[in-house]
């Protein structure tokens, strides 16, 4: 790979002197941040045995994270009623990204705000910044950065999904589910 770089004269009169071609020292340079970086140090290459406090970590944030997963289905289950089906349907293509779902409903909405038009169809995307923030309603000022709540925000519509495709009722377990 050939790369043009450019480096302060101060800088490369500092280690200039010291290689046989600037080409050399960027290599050797680079060796030495992967090595310092990218690899553990000799003397950390074994764990020490920490089981019963790692288990015991493990437990105590399994228990929060399971709550806020929790959360997140409940909450979603909660909004979906307020999603219309043409909203809904658009997300298994997304691939129940959260993210990638709503980008294109708040854009819409953005758009008709600013051109003054009726956005009164997003109503629904606007509740759900109640539980999403402004990556659903893009006037809130702070945004849900719990990757585990939004892991069960998008579980719970994944399940009102399920449920509607194949009608199932409220107990039975969506295909896929068991």
């Amino acid at each position: 790979m050939k790369l043009s770089i450019s480096v302060p004269d101060e800088l490369w009169e500092q280690v200039g002197g010291r290689t046989a071609s600037p080409s050399q020292l960027v290599q050797t340079a680079l060796q030495r941040m992967v090595e310092t970086h990218l690899e553990p140090p000799a003397f950390a290459s074994e764990r020490p045995d920490v089981s019963a406090e790692l288990e015991e970590a493990r437990a105590a944030l399994a228990v929060q994270a399971r709550d806020r997963f929790e959360k997140g289905y409940r909450d979603a289950v909660a909004a979906a009623k307020d999603i219309p089906w043409l909203g809904l349907e658009s997300l298994p293509a997304d691939g129940w990204n959260l993210e990638r779902w709503l980008e294109p409903w708040v854009n819409g909405f953005t758009s008709a705000a600013m051109e003054d038009r009726d956005a009164s169809g997003y109503d629904w995307l606007l509740r759900l910044g109640e539980h999403l923030g402004s990556l659903a309603d893009p006037s809130r000022e702070w945004r849900c950065s719990s990757t585990t709540y939004l892991r069960g925000f998008a579980q719970g519509l994944h399940d009102v999904w399920e449920a509607v495709e194949h009608q199932h009722q409220g107990g039975d377990e969506p295909a896929g589910s068991a």
